[in-house]
């Protein structure tokens, strides 16, 4: 059963660093301003301790300390809160004058 289908929004989100790199500054501005909290999960704090910064040419992103090591946790994190702070459109409503 696909998400979707449940009327659960399904976003394609393309791990590149056209999206990971404002998603990371936007992620790491969050963090630096205590703007949401982390509940201590091991796998999360394991992920994050795997992975460290590198620079595209479109800025700073991140990637895996070591080819061995998961980072997926983190990278979860970071695609989750980009959209979580993306603002919803707001609908246009039809408005109707009469003379």
């Amino acid at each position: 059963m696909l998400f979707d289908e449940e009327g659960m929004p399904v976003v394609s989100y393309p791990n590149t660093a056209e999206r990971m790199v404002p998603s990371t500054a936007k992620f790491y501005e969050a963090v630096m301003n205590n703007s949401f909290t982390h509940s201590g999960d091991e796998a999360l704090n394991r992920h994050v301790a795997n992975a460290t910064t590198k620079t595209s040419s479109r800025g700073l992103m991140i990637q895996k300390a070591n080819s061995k090591k998961k980072i997926d946790a983190i990278v979860a994190s970071i695609f989750s809160y980009d959209r979580a702070t993306v603002p919803v459109p707001v609908k246009p409503v039809a408005r109707f004058f009469s003379l």
